[in-house]
């Protein structure tokens, strides 16, 4: 029995392309870094751990005084502080969120002796054990790389940019920027995360200026808070809003439909 091509992959081949190109160079240039989750982004992803496998997720009413066990192990990590009697994670939950599929997949098909294994190994790091969970976390940088490209495409055709000048800037994207390394070395960091997010913020910014449609207001504001909630200080891109709208008047007649929105959602 044979399948027709997928409309899917034949309208997203160049995205595809700059994929398959950069699992080249990681594999024949660069080479797979042996440890990908680590330093800050071991504080992005522990979310995860703490919550399904380690149960440690510290919650308001436990103190350390009154339950040190509970905090044991988080003690031992760089990724918590000390607040009011308690430790807490330092870095926000948005990127273990979009990472939590591919953990939950991994969770799932994995062994109990390998869930055993998953212990801290010192101080400063975890020994997260097992290939599986780094790899893992490089096929999610992946995945969002891929949404994020296809977002920022969408975002360039609604200027009419040429499909060639397109390709070459999203090429230009993943290979003359940071993103090649915060796939290949530092996939659980938020960089990538945070990518796919904005490009998805401003395709659906642009569109709920042009046509005022509830449905992309929500879209911009869902994405908006996920931004918010990879890395705080990106919750800056709103000043990119205006110039999205492309003039003051859309810029202003877009934030009075908004208003109306809100008010009609019981927030005004």
């Amino acid at each position: 029995m044979s399948f027709p091509p997928s409309s899917f992959f034949k309208g997203y081949i160049p995205e595809l392309a700059i994929i398959v190109m950069l699992l080249t160079i990681i594999q024949f240039g660069l080479g797979h870094s042996p440890e990908r989750i680590k330093a800050d982004g071991a504080g992005h992803f522990d979310y995860l751990p703490s919550i399904f496998l380690h149960h440690d997720f510290v919650r308001k009413d436990v103190l350390k005084e009154s339950d040190s066990d509970l905090y044991e192990r988080t003690e031992k990590l760089g990724s918590y502080n000390d607040y009011k009697g308690k430790t807490v994670n330092k870095y926000p939950i948005g990127a273990a969120i979009l990472q939590s599929p591919f953990f939950a997949a991994t969770f799932l098909f994995k062994d109990a002796d390998f869930l055993k294994n998953w212990k801290p190994s010192s101080a400063e790091r975890q020994d997260l054990g097992a290939p599986a969970f780094q790899w893992a976390i490089f096929a999610a940088a992946l995945f969002y790389l891929f949404l994020g490209l296809i977002f920022f495409k969408k975002l360039l055709s609604q200027y009419d940019v040429d499909p060639v000048i397109t390709t070459i800037c999203q090429a230009l994207m993943v290979f003359a920027s940071g993103l090649v390394h915060y796939v290949y070395e530092d996939p659980a960091y938020g960089h990538v995360y945070s990518f796919f997010a904005i490009t998805a913020f401003l395709y659906h910014s642009k569109r709920y200026f042009e046509e005022l449609k509830c449905k992309d207001f929500l879209w911009m504001s869902a994405w908006l808070g996920l931004i918010f909630l990879i890395r705080n200080p990106n919750l800056l891109i709103v000043l990119f809003l205006p110039f999205i709208a492309g003039n003051w008047g859309k810029f202003r007649t877009g934030v009075i439909k908004a208003k109306t929105y809100m008010r009609f959602a019981g927030f005004g």
